[in-house]
């Protein structure tokens, strides 16, 4: 009869297969599998008209055949069975019901026989159905036991699915199990050796929890035939792993054999620099933001070049806009395919016993004997000199550029590389020349004030004279990097803290607010805190900033004073209607303190930018951490506090900075906290 229950649940199971949408399975995985929330919820009676003890106890004459009669049956129906049912027995007794066997549960139970973790059944296993029970011959005759034993080894791998995990060594993954994904119809890229396809996990039952807060995923999947290239890469990306966390590094999530296929997995970007600067792709930086993330990559090729100094030398032989991923507004430098971990050569430390090569296109650096870490600084200096261009000019005149370096070549004619010979093409520190006058002399077209005022402080004679040496190319102008008779090369280091350097001075120049009308020794003093203090407390929010995602840092440095007094009064009156905890008044410390702080800051400063991050609408978090911050308040002074302090202490820098940076670290901890129990499902 169709309405019996072993029947409902089959149809049931039937009609919860879901098929992987990927064109690169191996042969002979599984071409289906039945999501673990559906079978929990057939057992846990939550499927109408269809209950587990119906199931195990069902009249049909095929559950009879196969278990025994209905009051024999009952007698097994315990809460232990009943537990192991809905737990470890549950895989293989959905797929006993697929196959129409459920009446067998009981004997699968006796045998140990199940489907749990990553355990599957094998042939083997089912020698033991013919085995004595407590050393008793078997009763039972299963019907049709060659029939069944090739159902369950074949369906298995649809109901057992693994939950796929990072791993730092490599995996290896039956080719008959599936992985429950849904695949990009369209690579997002190709290589000489891979393709690079974007998926999702169709059930998130089935992406670990080890992965954060990474939901969408790109695997590079090697062409056949490139087991030394894959293993290289691998190779690389393990060794970075291992010895470095960096946020400008694009890590490896794993390494996979899938039957015949092998991949890398990583988290999905959303664009590369590539697509930013030629496609026009994603939102515009904002300079201050721009020139963070390259001070980043910056950072990030330092900590390669210095990974095993003195011993071995790592360079990465492939930076280009298309190897610069940007996941969530930080760019990563990614693609390690052609990492090298060379020993360093006796006579020369700086250098490797490779072979240079133009391995980067466009971006690499003049050819000569060995690939020195000065080649990686090379391609380094060609995309910032892009990244200043689309900032400055923006990215439709990236192409212009391009075209601008092609007519240079002795037949009128070369590539958009950037250099011609052994030197930097004329073209390029032309376009920096130009740069620089544009920006000094005019402001830049669609650009707001705070904008034009940080490029016109940060794109100094100094930056263009870093960059340019950047291109070996001895700036006349006037560097301080500079040696008479040479070009210094700077190293990454180097590069990253110069950078770092010309955003901190263009960023305090725009919230130096000293009040007019004053003269003398106090008006010069007041100068130079706003300045100090500027400097000091930037630092300290980009620390800050530095945690957040770009979502994050948008949303919270939009908030102000007035924002979370109307939020906390909503809160309150919510509580109050639903009857719940009020007592947010123990805030009040806290604002009252806060909001005299702001005002002693506006005396140096324009304080909106560093306050937003105080005024942070934690809403969960302020909820159930008043008292903490309340106490906070009322340690802190109050105006007039301060101004005995200005007027007493010579280190009042050193005193508000401590003051503002103890809030943005208790705010941190809370960040921390309430995204790992309560989601943080607003920001």
């Amino acid at each position: 009869m169709e309405n019996e229950p072993c029947k409902l649940a089959e149809r049931y199971l039937a009609n919860s297969e879901i098929e992987p949408v990927s064109d690169l399975l191996p042969r002979g995985s599984a071409p289906f599998y039945i999501p673990r929330r559906c079978i929990e919820a057939l057992f846990a009676d939550k499927v109408t008209g269809v209950k587990l003890e119906g199931i195990f106890l069902c009249p049909c004459h095929g559950c009879v055949q196969d278990g025994g009669p209905v009051g024999d049956r009952s007698t097994q129906f315990n809460e232990l069975k009943e537990k192991e049912l809905r737990a470890e027995y549950a895989a293989i007794f959905a797929l006993l019901i697929y196959v129409h066997r459920p009446g067998l549960i009981r004997i699968f139970q006796q045998h140990g026989l199940k489907l749990h973790g990553t355990e599957y059944l094998h042939e083997g296993d089912f020698d033991r159905l013919k085995e004595k029970i407590r050393g008793q011959p078997r009763k039972e005759t299963i019907i049709d036991l060659a029939s069944l034993k090739k159902k369950v080894l074949r369906y298995q791998y649809s109901f057992l699915v693994r939950t796929l995990k990072p791993y730092f060594d490599l995996k290896v993954i039956p080719a008959k199990e599936l992985l429950p994904i849904k695949e990009n119809e369209t690579p997002k890229g190709q290589g000489s050796f891979a393709k690079v396809h974007c998926f999702e996990f169709q059930d998130d039952d089935y992406r670990s929890k080890e992965f954060g807060r990474v939901t969408k995923f790109a695997r590079k999947v090697f062409m056949n035939g490139e087991a030394s290239s894959s293993a290289k890469e691998w190779y690389n990306l393990q060794g970075l792993s291992k010895a470095t966390n960096h946020q400008h590094l694009m890590p490896a999530l794993g390494a996979y054999w899938h039957g015949d296929i092998f991949f890398i997995l990583q988290e999905e970007a959303d664009m590369s620099l590539h697509d930013y600067l030629s496609r026009g792709e994603g939102e515009i930086y904002k300079s201050n933001d721009l020139w963070r993330q390259v001070q980043g990559l910056a950072e990030g090729i330092n900590t390669l070049h210095n990974l095993y100094q003195g011993t071995k030398i790592a360079y990465h032989q492939d930076l280009k806009p298309a190897n610069i991923l940007i996941v969530r507004g930080v760019m990563k430098i990614a693609d390690f395919g052609l990492l090298e971990f060379k020993p360093v050569l006796p006579d020369e430390p700086g250098s490797t016993g490779v072979v240079s090569s133009h391995n980067t296109g466009y971006y690499a650096p003049p050819r000569q004997g060995h690939y020195t870490r000065k080649d990686d600084i090379w391609s380094l200096a060609c995309i910032i000199s892009e990244l200043a261009t689309a900032d400055i000019q923006g990215r439709d005149e990236i192409p212009k550029y391009r075209a601008a370096r092609i007519a240079s070549g002795q037949r009128g004619r070369d590539t958009p590389a950037f250099f011609l010979g052994t030197s930097v093409k004329n073209q390029v520190l032309d376009k920096h020349r130009q740069l620089q006058r544009m920006i000094q002399v005019q402001e830049p077209t669609g650009q707001d004030e705070t904008t034009s005022v940080f490029q016109r402080k940060f794109y100094t004679a100094a930056f263009f004279a870093l960059l340019n040496s950047m291109f070996r190319h001895d700036d006349s102008s006037g560097s301080l990097l500079a040696v008479p008779g040479q070009v210094l090369i700077p190293d990454a280091g180097k590069v990253a803290e110069t950078l770092e350097t010309f955003r901190k001075e263009a960023m305090s120049t725009p919230l130096l607010n000293v009040q007019g009308g004053t003269t003398g020794s106090s008006s010069q003093r007041d100068a130079e805190i706003a300045e100090d203090l500027a400097i000091s407390m930037d630092k300290i929010l980009s620390k800050f900033q530095d945690t957040l995602s770009k979502k994050e840092e948008e949303r919270l440095g939009r908030v102000n004073l007035a924002n979370i007094k109307q939020y906390l009064a909503n809160l309150q009156a919510k509580q109050r209607s639903e009857r719940r905890q009020q007592g947010l008044k123990r805030l009040s410390p806290f604002l009252e303190a806060f909001e005299h702080f702001e005002e002693l800051l506006r005396k140096f400063c324009v304080p909106d930018t560093f306050m937003a991050f105080i005024w942070v609408d934690h809403q969960e978090a302020l909820n159930q951490i008043v008292d903490v911050y309340g106490e906070v308040g009322r340690q802190q002074p109050f105006h007039t506090k301060y101004d005995e302090l200005l007027r007493t202490q010579p280190d009042i820098t050193q005193i508000i900075s401590a003051g503002y940076s103890d809030i943005i670290q208790l705010h941190a901890v809370a960040l921390k906290i309430f995204k790992q129990r309560c989601g943080f499902r607003n920001l």
